[in-house]
């Protein structure tokens, strides 16, 4: 079990990251759950071992984000396995604020206006990067201690 201490400032992208992340698994978990039933007596194993992967990623991220609910402008600290937190902030990145600083840096000549939306994502993109960092190798850790178990 991981902690990740989520500033204000980046409640909404970590909440949209969870989000994100819980309908990627979903339709992972679909695809997994079709693929079971066309395996039966082939793959079987496998594939259930798929399908509770996937229901335990949809499980943290459900939980991140019902963690993230309410106390708007307060920081919020979030209790999830090392993974799946990795998970929220890559999908953070990705999803909710490296698109909008595309669509900032797609305009030009950067001025003091623009400068000002920028430094808040650029912000954000250095906190979920450094987050999934450290949650990775949180996650390794923990993995390399089962293993040594």
């Amino acid at each position: 079990m991981a902690t990740v201490n989520v500033p204000a400032q980046h409640v909404e992208g970590f909440r949209l990251g969870a989000a994100e992340e819980i309908s990627f698994d979903a339709k992972i978990l679909v695809e997994q759950q079709s693929k079971l039933i066309a395996a039966i007596g082939d793959r079987e194993d496998e594939d259930a071992e798929e399908v509770r992967t996937q229901l335990r990623y949809l499980r943290g991220n459900l939980a991140v984000l019902e963690q993230l609910n309410g106390g708007e402008g307060e920081d919020h600290e979030v209790f999830e396995d090392a993974e799946v937190l990795a998970h929220v902030a890559e999908s953070m990145f990705r999803k909710a604020l490296g698109p909008k600083l595309a669509k900032e840096f797609d305009v030009g000549p950067i001025d003091d206006e623009q400068a000002a939306d920028l430094l808040p994502l650029l912000d954000g993109l250095k906190w979920a990067t450094e987050t999934a960092a450290r949650c990775h190798a949180e996650a390794r850790k923990e993995l390399g201690e089962r293993l040594a178990a």
